[in-house]
């Protein structure tokens, strides 16, 4: 910087340009701060959150600190967007969109001119989102979800049950099996409590509970030469809670298999309720072509099925043993085989959101897979949108499936199982990804 001097004579011929510090007697800052997630932070590309804390840092002066970031490691503190954060500013969650590694560095001023720096190395593994990986040499079948805390049960045909908890979703680090049962059992739910899990198979080998260790607890020989064709819990909020429905083929007896549990699965009954619409032209339900099965609060119950391509909503009327069940004035479908958004060409199953949408896993003439996503208050139920393509559904789409559990970061995902080993894909969407 050139001396005043030289440009106005009017000026002090002695100028210096003095450095702003500290005042004087005044300390600077301790730095310290801690990264809350567990390293290293796994996320999906449609962003990480990595949560910081920098509460630690102290004034020995008491004054009060501010608190600047830079996220990137670039040099540049609070850069937008690169440094943007939500939270405080001594304790901010920054979004990692890509996986990087290296070091996050706060500045922590006083209002007295006192500063200091620290830094810690991150790492931040941004999963490609579209798939949890599973096992890449087994066939995987089927598919459930603790409704409590979002553990995922995936029913393989050799009869394992692998177990993977959100932390693991990532990689299969500390996935394993969690139970063994037999290679013919293709259906699996989880109980609302999440302390066991229900698997459906053929008539031969009945149905099978399991504790939370993955100790069987039950066995119940099914009786009917029918094959099971989905099986669903209820949620537990309605006067059924905690009771299973489980849907059979049987030439003899359409219908739908209502077995009530008591508590500690010590015990069941059944009865067979038969599924009636009485709108014009959509007739009664046969249950030898049902695909899906979804149980919600209420004692509601959603059926899809492929003589009539139609879709409805059902309720039993009162609890076991002197229950019935009965059209709950809400359906999809024309009645017809289509590719319309009206309706379904090849349904392969079905799920509810927490907002009480209908997700219906459909396979088009084409083969191409969609989610058709309806709003169930009316009759019929409304189109809302659809979703998924060969992009992101690759391979036999095979089963889909909500949750009544809502992740804190992400909401309330769907998830989607496709293909055939090799390899096996589990889809998740999240709800920004839903038209």
């Amino acid at each position: 910087m050139s001396n005043l001097a030289d440009t106005d004579p009017l000026a002090a011929p002695f100028r210096f340009d003095l450095p702003v510090t500290s005042i004087p007697g005044n300390h600077n800052p301790i730095c310290d701060f801690e990264v809350v997630n567990p390293l290293p932070v796994n996320g999906w590309d449609v962003g990480t959150p990595a949560e910081f804390d920098a509460s630690g840092s102290t004034d020995p002066d008491g004054d009060p600190l501010s608190f600047a970031w830079d996220f990137d490691n670039d040099g540049v503190f609070g850069e937008s967007p690169d440094d943007d954060y939500t939270g405080a500013q001594d304790n901010p969650t920054h979004t990692y969109f890509q996986n990087y590694a290296g070091q996050v560095c706060i500045r922590v001023k006083d209002p007295n001119g006192g500063q200091a720096e620290c830094c810690q190395s991150i790492q931040v593994v941004a999963h490609q989102s579209k798939n949890i990986p599973l096992r890449p040499d087994v066939d995987a079948r089927d598919l459930g979800i603790n409704p409590t805390n979002g553990t995922l049960y995936i029913l393989y045909s050799d009869g394992q049950v692998w177990r993977y908890f959100p932390s693991q979703w990532y990689t299969q680090t500390g996935a394993s099996s969690f139970y063994t049962t037999l290679t013919q059992y293709d259906r699996i739910d989880v109980h609302p409590d999440g302390s066991s899990a229900l698997c459906g198979g053929s008539p031969t080998y009945g149905t099978r509970h399991f504790d939370p260790s993955g100790k069987l607890i039950g066995l119940w020989n099914i009786g009917y030469a029918s094959i099971i064709r989905d099986v669903s819990f209820f949620p537990g909020t309605g006067s059924n809670g905690g009771d299973s429905c489980f849907i059979f083929k049987d030439t003899g007896n359409n219908g739908i298999f209502y077995h009530y549990f008591d508590p500690d699965f010590s015990s069941f009954s059944q009865h067979v309720l038969f599924l009636y619409v009485p709108y014009t032209g959509i007739g009664k339900f046969y249950s030898d072509w049902v695909t899906g099965i979804e149980c919600l609060t209420n004692d509601a119950v959603w059926v899809v099925e492929t003589t009539d391509f139609y879709a409805a909503r059902f309720r039993l009327t009162e609890t076991y043993p002197y229950g019935d069940i009965v059209y709950d004035d809400s359906y999809i479908g024309t009645g017809a085989q289509t590719d319309a958004n009206d309706g379904f060409n090849n349904p392969l199953d079905l799920t509810i959101d927490t907002n009480d949408r209908v997700f219906i896993l459909d396979k088009l003439s084409d083969n191409t897979p969609r989610i058709k996503v309806y709003d169930s208050s009316g009759a019929p139920a409304g189109f809302l949108f659809a979703f998924g393509n060969t992009s992101n559904i690759s391979g036999m789409p095979l089963r889909i499936e909500g949750s009544d559990w809502v992740d804190p970061v992400y909401g309330n995902m769907i998830f989607v199982l496709h293909g055939s080993a090799p390899p096996n894909k589990l889809s998740i969407f999240f709800p920004s990804e839903m038209p």
